[in-house]
């Protein structure tokens, strides 16, 4: 069995008794987001509840939460790490974690193109749309884009204003040197 958890629902007072809980377990694999439920996304990771998890399970313990940069990849390092929400953001990131080439204004590009014409050979044009405004939410947090973009990509509803915002985003756009990422509505 493997599990995907946080550090609490309510409060990181949880936090002692449910790793009492989990260590009790035959688990194959446990993926540790060390937050509460309540926290989301919200604040800091506590790190030094998964390190603690780590040093005290029997089995693996995965970290996953607020993976965004490289550098943070590479201060976790010496655990087996979830990216999620990071390779979101940044195709290339597990890549230039690992010593390969980092992201790029073409290479993100390259990726969203294939993506949309992939998602457009499966799903009719509106739905493909919505799912693309869904993954441009995560690539623009890659990007220094202005506002005004922003705003045309958000706005886009069907094929030849989404297609032509994209061009915008891409051509109005830089690959930002420090990723801030932003949760939906927040």
């Amino acid at each position: 069995m493997s599990l995907k958890t946080r550090c609490g629902y309510e409060s990181i007072d949880e936090w002692p008794r449910l790793l009492d809980i989990f260590l009790c377990y035959p688990v194959h694999e446990w993926i540790l987001h060390p937050r509460t439920y309540r926290e989301f996304y919200g604040g800091r990771p506590h790190r030094d509840f998964f390190l603690e998890a780590a040093a005290k399970a029997p089995f693996p313990v995965v970290y996953n939460g607020d993976l965004f940069r490289v550098s943070e990849c590479r201060e976790m390092n010496r655990f087996d790490l979830m990216l999620g929400r990071g390779l979101a953001v940044n195709p290339a990131l597990a890549q230039e974690a690992q010593g390969g080439e980092g992201l790029t204004l073409d290479s993100l590009l390259l990726f969203h193109d294939r993506l949309y014409r992939e998602y457009l050979k499966w799903w009719p044009e509106h739905a493909v749309i919505g799912r693309m405004h869904g993954v441009m939410y995560y690539l623009i947090q890659a990007l220094d884009c202005p506002a005004p973009v922003k705003r045309a990509l958000k706005k886009s509803a069907d094929t030849a204003a989404y297609t032509d915002a994209v061009r915008r985003v891409f051509t109005e756009s830089a690959i930002t040197q420090d990723i801030h990422f932003t949760p939906p509505g927040t």
